[in-house]
């Protein structure tokens, strides 16, 4: 085969692949939910309750836009493995935060998710985005690297600091681990404190009525289910139409 048809294949080959995976980041549930988010505030759902929960004033809400979602990830509290960093231990969740952002500061949270192959939106309210962005500041690091992580009823953060995970623990300390709150620290050492509430919860499971419902949330949570209702053209005209219209606020 003559070298211009061999570039001519390799050219087209490329276009391909470029195309194809821009389809598939278009459809993606992390872009659909920052369509579906966008659209949702859009719609002034949240500034009543930036007002009226104190996040800012009524003229401040005016001026309120949305970051880019934070993905959220779960260990259930009997799958916790020591020898594994909290990404291999993990779940990602069809649950999405994004940081509320007035004048360049977060404010709180704006929560949505998808459920029976629905986006829904959830609250607003939170400063789990806020203690992300923190944390991105304080090492250094793009805040597109920090995840969120549901572990026994509680919650964490994570992220890979050049090449290297590192936690943060937001509402806990632990003096024996030489832990403290809103600091970050290796996954290891992080992941102390996940193995002492792994032991609490299950000496609590021990004594607890199975038959009784109600009680201690120890992170049940339902199905990891990222299935979505809307067909793939469906959701690429939605992309394409959006990426139109719309001029995103840089964070």
């Amino acid at each position: 085969m003559k070298r211009t048809n061999i570039l001519w294949v390799l050219s087209i080959a490329l276009l391909i692949t470029l195309i194809t995976s821009g389809i598939v980041y278009a459809v993606s549930p992390d872009q659909q939910a920052r369509i579906f988010a966008d659209e949702c505030f859009s719609t002034g759902i949240a500034e009543s309750a930036l007002v009226d929960c104190g996040y800012t004033s009524e003229e401040e809400a005016t001026r309120a836009h949305l970051g880019e979602p934070i993905k959220n990830y779960m260990i259930s509290y009997d799958k916790l493995d020591m020898g594994k960093s909290l990404k291999e231990n993990s779940q990602e969740m069809p649950f999405y935060v994004l940081p509320i952002i007035v004048d360049g500061e977060v404010v709180t949270d704006f929560i949505i998710l998808l459920e029976n192959g629905k986006w829904e939106f959830v609250s607003v309210g939170g400063n789990m985005s806020k203690l992300a962005y923190e944390m991105a500041k304080d090492n250094k690091i793009n805040i597109s690297q920090v995840n969120m992580l549901r572990f026994g009823g509680q919650s964490y953060l994570f992220a890979d600091k050049n090449g290297n995970e590192v936690a943060y623990s937001p509402y806990i300390s632990s003096p024996e681990l030489g832990i403290n709150k809103q600091k970050t620290y290796s996954s290891e050492k992080i992941k102390k404190q996940l193995e002492i509430r792994q032991k609490q919860i299950q000496e609590k499971m021990k004594t607890r009525d199975t038959g009784i419902m109600g009680g201690e949330n120890y992170g049940a949570y339902g199905p990891i289910d990222f299935h979505q209702s809307k067909s793939v053209l469906s959701r690429l005209l939605g992309y394409l139409d959006y990426s139109i219209v719309n001029q995103r606020p840089a964070n």
